[in-house]
């Protein structure tokens, strides 16, 4: 089946709420996703910002066992302890990010979107073309939070460039993703994440389209009521207040 009538099928199939296979397949998915994040997460912390501050440390202690020699060598070991310290830093604030972008919490999602694409793009061989408001709309951190993961599912599975945009007015964020392929070997990763996205997108009162703008190619649309501040969601709104 092509990932059309794949998008087509679980939308019809969710309409009442979602099959028990669905949904039982949605928290797979979800249990794997974050596993594999934390995995990696903590592949990186030891494996790289955890021999980066050994390094530093035996720098440290060569400088020490210097301080009793010539004054370059003191400064080629100074020079490259703080080297090692600038990239366990970098390596730190890289972490950080991927597990929650600032941007996200002190400027708002449309900020962190435009740098996620652009980290996104850095090792892609496809492009996005973005649409976004500079002004960001009303919505809670986990609102952000939720509406920013729900890009990330679909931003995996393009094939080709894709344009991605939002447009919000008094009471409604639309998010719609345009251009969308989806390689068939890819159709059954496709239906979970999207089963993701709906999962995330109806937490938030709102709706997910899916329309075909032509052949394999989709379009997703994410709407959802502002200001997006349902209890459910939990605390972390803007500025300290709860969802």
């Amino acid at each position: 089946m092509d990932p059309v009538s794949e998008a087509e099928d679980l939308l019809n199939a969710l309409a009442a709420g979602g099959s028990p296979a669905d949904l039982a397949a949605l928290v797979r998915h979800l249990d794997a996703h974050f596993d594999a994040e934390r995995a990696s997460l903590a592949d990186e912390l030891h494996d790289v910002l955890g021999a980066l501050l050994i390094a530093a440390k035996m720098d440290l202690s060569s400088v020490e066992d210097a301080l009793g020699g010539g004054r370059e060598d003191l400064r080629r070991r100074l020079s490259a302890m703080r080297e090692h310290l600038d990239q366990a830093l970098a390596a730190e604030r890289r972490i950080a990010e991927q597990l929650q972008p600032g941007l996200l919490t002190h400027l708002g999602l449309f900020a962190a979107l435009r740098w996620y694409v652009g980290s996104l793009e850095a090792v892609s061989q496809w492009r996005v073309r973005l649409e976004l408001p500079e002004e960001e709309s009303s919505l809670c951190l986990a609102a952000r939070v939720s509406l920013y993961r729900a890009v990330q599912e679909l931003l995996v599975l393009p094939a080709a460039d894709v344009e991605l945009s939002a447009a919000a007015s008094v009471e409604v964020l639309t998010l719609r993703l345009s251009g969308l392929r989806i390689a068939q070997s890819r159709a059954g990763e496709a239906r979970l994440r999207l089963l993701a996205v709906l999962h995330r997108t109806k937490a938030l009162g709102g709706t997910l389209g899916v329309a075909e703008s032509g052949p394999g190619v989709l379009e997703l649309r994410i709407s959802v009521p502002l200001p997006a501040a349902l209890p459910a969601l939990g605390a972390g709104g803007k500025g300290g207040a709860p969802c």
